[in-house]
């Protein structure tokens, strides 16, 4: 899926993303790479093993799950990790919460959705977990003219620009003015 992606060269530069250890920022870079086009990729150490680490024998199942851990707990302003780990149907997977913050999808290629999303109240108990309050300011920002602009070249959906929405941790009131403003009523959305 990365192939239809280009990234940003100022993801080198991240804050956040330099601040954990040198693993588990490898791991980052190649769960990215397997993520589909809404920032969701499995989360099961094995899977990832076998798939991002095929030819790595020295890394273990234990040093996978904590450098999983890692990006989970590497919380920024918004109360998220670097990556949401969240569960469906007794499966693990990891949402990228800045996922559009360093890379563009392609706009001649249709987005591919593979695994579950999640859901607002997984959101909420795990922002709950990490960080007990949203901060006054955050919720409260306002969406600028230019991202309004990007929102409507990068979402196809109402849902997920949603989940985006919501994983910055923007209230209800501010998602809904967003949507109207990019998802405006009688138009017709590309699926």
């Amino acid at each position: 899926m990365a192939g239809k992606r280009m990234i940003d060269e100022n993801i080198c530069i991240d804050k956040r993303l330099n601040a954990v250890k040198e693993g588990a920022e490898n791991l980052f870079y190649r769960l990215l790479v397997k993520t589909d086009d809404n920032g969701n990729v499995f989360a099961e150490p094995d899977l990832i093993k076998g798939q991002l680490y095929p030819r790595r024998l020295d890394i273990s199942l234990e040093e996978i799950q904590a450098r999983l851990d890692e990006l989970h707990n590497a919380t920024g302003g918004n109360g998220f990790g670097l990556i949401i780990i969240y569960e469906k149907n007794r499966e693990k997977y990891a949402h990228l919460p800045g996922f559009f913050k360093y890379q563009r999808l392609r706009t001649d290629i249709k987005p591919k959705v593979i695994y579950p999303i999640p859901t607002k109240e997984d959101l909420e108990r795990i922002r709950n977990k990490s960080l007990p309050q949203v901060s006054k300011d955050k919720k409260d920002k306002e969406v600028s003219k230019e991202e309004i602009v990007n929102f409507k070249i990068l979402y196809k959906n109402a849902e997920s620009l949603k989940m985006h929405l919501t994983t910055r941790g923007f209230d209800e009131e501010c998602i809904a003015k967003v949507l109207n403003k990019v998802f405006p009523k009688g138009e017709k959305l590309s699926l």
